[in-house]
């Protein structure tokens, strides 16, 4: 089957709940923003679920419904203990390299 890249993002999806990781479904970014159809302040980053991150799963059977519904979105990792991820997120505006360094 050739992936196109709606397929390549849910193998993606099912990749990471293979590695133990809880996903969930993200708004993906289209010309004039994001596919909220609202004008947000996190184009493309907040989840299409209605409970957002506490709806992550590794049931493929899931994701595969999801992806079904929403074969273009981003993909969210829930992190944390859960999936065994730590994340730290730096930001220019804010000094990011100088509170990396600083670490």
């Amino acid at each position: 089957m050739a992936e196109t890249q709606d397929g390549r993002m849910l193998a993606e999806a099912l990749a990471y709940a293979k590695r133990g990781w809880y996903v969930f479904p993200l708004h993906h970014p289209i010309a004039s923003g994001c596919s909220c159809s609202k004008d947000c302040d996190s184009p493309a980053k907040h989840p299409r679920t209605a409970k957002g991150l506490l709806d992550a799963t590794r049931d493929q059977a899931q994701i595969r419904r999801w992806w079904k519904t929403w074969p273009e979105a981003n993909i969210g990792v829930r992190t944390g203990k859960i999936s065994g991820i730590v994340v730290v997120d730096t930001d220019l505006k804010n000094d990011g390299p100088k509170n990396w360094s600083g670490l």
